[in-house]
C-alpha cells in the first residue's frame, strides 16, 4: 500500500476502544481526519494513502477509561520518495533541514543548516535563508532528497546552484557537489567543486552570489 504508517500508543486502563485523529502538520484542525476521528479497539492503527515526505500530528483519546481527553500531539513523518526532474528549487526557508535532506559532521563540530547569515555571507541570494555552515577547520556533508534520474528525458539533467564567494574565505575552503545512488560520499562522483575565496579559480571580481551549472552524467 503506498505511503503507509502504523501508529501505536500505550494501553489505557479501563479503555474499551480509542479515538484517533491525525492530520498534516500544515493542515487546519477542520480537516476530516482530525475533525472526525477513527475508532479502534486496538492500541495500534494502520494508516494508508498518506502524502510522502510529510510531517503529521496525531492524538489519541481512550473511550470508557477514567480519562477520555485527547493526548498531546505526537509527530511522525512519512518516508521520502524519489523526486522527478525538474525538481523544485530548494531555498531552505524552514527553520530546520528539509524533511528529505540529511546532514552529518565529518570532522570538527560545525554542520550544515538553514541560516540567514554566517561566515561572511550577509544574506540569502533569494528569500531569507540559505544552506550554510561555519568553516573553522570542520567538514560536513549534506544529502538531498532522492532524485529519479530516469525522468531526466533525452536532454539529461543538470546541477544548478548559487554559491556565495568573498575575499574573507581561506583559499583552502571548498564546497563540492557529488552524485551517488545512496546517501554516502563513498563511491560518489564529483560534479562540481567551488572555492568560496574569490581569488581562487574560477576567479570572480568581488563578493557576492555566483551561479554554477554543470551536467549530470547519464547512468
Amino acid at each position: 500500500t503506498p505511503n503507509p504508517a502504523t501508529l501505536d500508543w500505550g494501553v489505557a486502563g479501563g479503555a474499551t476502544s480509542y479515538n484517533v485523529r491525525y492530520k498534516k502538520v500544515s493542515e487546519p484542525t477542520s480537516v476530516a481526519t482530525w475533525a472526525t476521528p477513527t475508532n479502534t479497539v486496538n492500541n495500534t492503527l494502520n494508516l494508508t494513502g498518506l502524502t510522502p515526505a510529510t510531517e503529521y500530528h496525531f492524538e489519541v483519546a481512550a473511550v470508557g477509561a477514567s480519562c477520555t481527553v485527547y493526548t498531546g500531539s505526537f509527530t511522525f513523518a512519512t518516508l521520502c520518495t524519489s523526486e522527478a526532474i525538474p525538481t523544485d528549487t530548494q531555498s531552505f526557508e524552514d527553520a530546520s533541514m528539509p524533511i528529505c535532506w540529511t546532514e552529518t559532521v565529518v570532522s570538527g563540530t560545525n554542520n550544515w543548516a538553514p541560516v540567514t547569515d554566517n561566515d561572511g555571507v550577509p544574506s540569502a541570494h533569494t528569500g531569507t535563508q540559505f544552506l550554510g555552515k561555519l568553516y573553522q577547520n570542520s567538514d560536513a556533508l549534506a544529502f538531498s532528497q532522492p532524485i529519479d534520474m530516469t525522468t531526466a528525458g533525452p536532454n539529461g539533467a543538470r546541477l544548478n546552484v548559487w554559491v556565495y564567494r568573498n575575499d574573507a574565505h581561506d583559499p583552502t575552503d571548498r564546497i563540492a557537489f557529488h552524485i551517488n545512488t545512496t546517501a554516502d560520499i563513498s563511491g560518489a562522483t564529483q560534479l562540481l567543486e567551488i572555492f568560496p575565496q574569490i581569488s581562487v579559480a574560477p576567479t570572480v571580481p568581488g563578493d557576492g552570489w555566483y551561479n554554477y551549472i554543470t551536467d549530470i552524467p547519464p547512468g
